[in-house]
């Protein structure tokens, strides 16, 4: 039947009247090996019978084979008709329960259990529990849980102590227990036999960025953004656990602003600014604001002609008035009216960039052709040597952008010495997303990143032999820094 239709326990239970062994053949799918699972655990004595893998790497009309048809179709032989009988009758043989034990018996009479390793290791696989080999980790392989697509990392203790806290919890007999607690049958060495997984990290294509939060996750392309659920079969990729951005936003079709390109440049409409990071976005873009918020009021102010205190403090008091005013009226205006149309243009250019680079960072696909090291600087420039700073790098880089790439490996920019970075990248791997440079020594020469940005990734790890991140896993890099950029040439 269907997979998702229901095996009771009384129909199961009626069925173990008749049969030696009640064996569940589903589907290798996604959808049908999540119902097996369910089930095996749901009916400790079902034995499951799961077809071998490598009929997927085959397809029947574009799409991979996942069933019995498809795995007799290709067993079968024309020239060895038992064959296929064979080949089904083993894999009946070597079907297993979820049942990790044995009851022993001698004659009629109980005498007590039987640890089942094999059983114990198709147990812990129907948890989520695998093991995930690792070319940098200590044994080349470590231990993780994957529940409804989110991967966890693992300790041993963790996982041979699991089969004991289950049988706890669902209140199996005393002496059931203490057998599995007296049972060194999974010590640490002896889980290196679980069963290898090999996880789907790949969260974005050049047209498709996956965004994974607390409540669900969002499919992000040009055209729309799809809410998911984690247990969605949908949702082909597994995400790590401490990847998982920390919020749980609801998703608005209302867009906030609106992008043209017109007279051969790009323009920005503000539709809405209810939200506080894009109203924080607009004002740190307005960097033309002092030409009519600013400017006119202090020459009002030392225009006043009096000598008289109550007329000062009056006009004084009139001038900040009209200050305020005009400051409430204009708020995350980015073309207030009246101001030169070159200068609108510069910031709404200003606002274009940072909504740009946000997404290119958010976005965690790496082109070649758009190998980019994002360099945040402020716009006042002053001489070299000369520290400016209050623009909003940090709240932009350093906090939110943060908050929202949780895999970002943090370095403090202004200790940093050419001669002296050896292990500055130590504990980047191919999971890691970002790498924000904060605050760079203005004396760092940029050209020192540009091998990380455009080609493979080198990493020194304390302790550890130096590997190689190809482009593709690679981070992206961010540079924040209070400084001018010195000596620029044309490949910077």
């Amino acid at each position: 039947n269907s997979e998702t239709a229901t095996l009771d326990y009384a129909t199961f239970a009626e069925l173990k009247k008749y049969a030696h062994k009640v064996c569940y053949l589903g589907d290798i799918d996604a959808t049908g090996i999540k119902e097996m699972y369910s089930k095996a655990l749901q009916l400790v004595d079902l034995y499951i019978i799961e077809l071998p893998k490598w009929i997927t790497k085959t397809t029947y009309r574009s799409k991979p084979r996942k069933d019995l048809t498809d795995w007799g179709n290709l067993v079968h032989d024309k020239k060895k008709p038992g064959k296929v009988l064979a080949a089904f009758d083993k894999l009946v043989k070597t079907a297993l329960p979820a049942r990790f034990w044995d009851e022993k018996y001698k004659g009629k009479k109980f005498n007590g259990y039987d640890f089942n390793n094999e059983a114990a290791f198709q147990f812990l696989k129907f948890q989520g529990f695998y093991r995930l080999e690792e070319k940098n980790a200590k044994d080349s392989f470590s231990f993780v849980r994957v529940v409804d697509n989110i991967v966890s990392r693992q300790e041993p203790h963790h996982i041979s102590d699991f089969p004991y806290q289950w049988l706890k919890e669902k209140n199996y007999p005393i002496a059931l227990r203490n057998s599995i607690i007296r049972s060194a049958q999974l010590a640490e060495k002896k889980m290196s036999k679980l069963e290898a997984y090999q996880p789907d990290f790949k969260d974005s294509s050049a047209n498709h960025q996956l965004l994974f939060f607390n409540n669900n996750v969002w499919n992000v392309t040009a055209e729309e953004i799809k809410v998911l659920r984690y247990d969605s079969n949908n949702l082909t990729t597994q995400v790590w656990e401490d990847k998982i951005i920390p919020q749980s936003p609801n998703y608005s079709s209302s867009p906030f602003f609106k992008t043209e390109w017109q007279n051969g440049k790009w323009d920005i409409k503000i539709l809405n600014t209810e939200n506080h990071f894009f109203n924080f976005l607009i004002n740190s873009s307005r960097v033309n604001w002092r030409e009519l918020g600013n400017d006119p009021f202090l020459k009002r102010r030392d225009e006043i002609n009096t000598i008289d205190p109550e007329k000062y403090l009056a006009q004084l008091t009139e001038i900040e008035k009209d200050y305020q005013e005009y400051h409430e009226k204009t708020r995350f205006n980015i073309a207030e009216p009246g101001l030169d149309p070159e200068l609108i243009q510069e910031q709404k250019e200003h606002l274009l960039s940072k909504i740009y680079i946000i997404g290119y960072l958010l976005h965690t696909h790496k082109m070649p052709s758009r190998a980019w090291q994002v360099h945040a600087m402020d716009h006042r420039i002053s001489a070299n040597g000369r520290s400016n700073g209050g623009s909003g790098k940090t709240v932009a880089f350093n906090t939110c952008l943060r908050s929202l790439r949780p895999a970002t490996k943090f370095v403090d920019g202004k200790d940093m010495d050419p001669q002296k970075d050896s292990f500055i990248y130590d504990g980047v791997t191919e999971d890691t997303d970002l790498v924000l440079i904060d605050d760079l020594n203005p004396k760092y020469p940029l050209t020192k990143f540009f091998a990380k940005v455009t080609s493979d990734f080198v990493v020194n790890p304390k302790g550890q032999t130096a590997y190689t991140l190809e482009y593709n896993e690679s981070p992206k890099i961010i540079t924040t820094s209070n400084y001018g950029i010195p000596q620029v040439d044309g490949s910077t």
